[in-house]
């Protein structure tokens, strides 16, 4: 099964409504592929951001002191270790300040590529592809992956914010000691 991961964006314990835009564009991979949608959060203090995350079958909330302010590295380790575990086809993530900052790092230690400020996703025949602006938005590119799993950040303001019931929360405590 192709699992597709969402990175939840949580700041001062807060969820971010691209977040929500990034769950919309992972439930269009999630049925071509036949996968499930799984969310991940990271922070300290997150469950009510975590209620909030509409439209998964599971969300995953690494919750600790360790992680009550952003380290891109430590989330990084922390996130790749349940995208493995939860056997992510694609991870997804708003394209903001922190995700143009996180995913980077976590496919990096995926070993794979990554597609910025994406405007579409597709999954035909099992490859995952998307669609960019280029030319300062006078031109798409569309881009398929050749390498698993596929990352991409999802530009704020192309999809419909993900509404109704969230999944079971699963409660992972962030890793301490040397992050």
């Amino acid at each position: 099964m192709s699992n597709i991961i969402v990175i939840a964006e949580v700041r001062g314990g807060s969820l971010k409504r691209p977040s929500l835009e990034a769950i919309t564009a992972a439930q269009q991979l999630a049925t071509a592929s036949g996968g499930q949608v799984i969310a991940i959060a990271c922070g300290n203090g997150i469950d009510a951001a975590t209620s909030e995350l509409a439209g998964t079958s599971k969300v995953i909330a690494i919750d600790g002191a360790g992680f009550a302010n952003y380290s891109g590295d430590a989330w990084a380790k922390a996130i790749v270790e349940q995208v493995k575990a939860n056997n992510g086809a694609a991870v997804l993530m708003a394209h903001t300040a922190m995700g143009k900052d996180l995913l980077p790092r976590v496919s990096g230690l995926l070993d794979t590529g990554i597609i910025t400020d994406v405007v579409s996703v597709s999954c035909d025949d099992g490859t995952f592809g998307a669609q960019k602006p280029v030319f300062g938005g006078k031109a798409t590119m569309t881009i398929r992956a050749t390498k698993s799993p596929f990352c991409v950040t999802i530009r704020p303001n192309n999809f419909e914010a993900a509404s109704g019931g969230g999944g079971e929360v699963a409660k992972v405590d962030a890793p301490s000691g040397d992050m």
